[in-house]
């Protein structure tokens, strides 16, 4: 655990590196279609969108246990996750012109993802309680 404690992000820049790595991957995907590489499926991007947003959720849970100040932590963590589904899911529908209630099972997965991630805080936060309690 020693090792993993000199790395540290906050949930500002997990959430712009989320956010620039899906822009990354909806470029070369739409690149890719235009040049007929791969074929054209529209749910190419909403599946980009939803492993994206579970690579956040894991990794802000990872972090969490690093946060000096873990209110802050969960709250920016929280606010972010909002911002981020939302902007990633409305990139996805002006790219694909598919809406997130036309996205297929996409819409449920990302239901899903957000209680995940409210579960995962709880558990981490209980977790922390737990090692605080057996540091004393």
């Amino acid at each position: 655990m020693k090792k993993l404690e000199k790395y540290y992000l906050t949930p500002q820049t997990l959430g712009l590196a989320t956010m620039g790595i899906f822009i990354c991957f909806a470029g070369v995907e739409l690149l890719l279609e235009k040049t007929g590489i791969i074929n054209s499926n529209p749910l190419n991007i909403w599946w980009f969108a939803s492993s994206l947003i579970l690579f956040y959720i894991i990794l802000s849970s990872i972090f969490c246990f690093n946060a000096s100040n873990r209110l802050i932590y969960y709250r920016n963590a929280i606010l972010i996750y909002v911002m981020l589904a939302a902007a990633i899911c409305g990139f996805s529908s002006l790219i694909t012109g598919i809406g997130i209630s036309e996205a297929a099972s996409h819409s449920w997965i990302i239901y899903v993802l957000s209680i995940v991630f409210i579960v995962f805080m709880a558990i981490i936060a209980m977790i922390r309680k737990i090692v605080d309690l057996a540091h004393k």
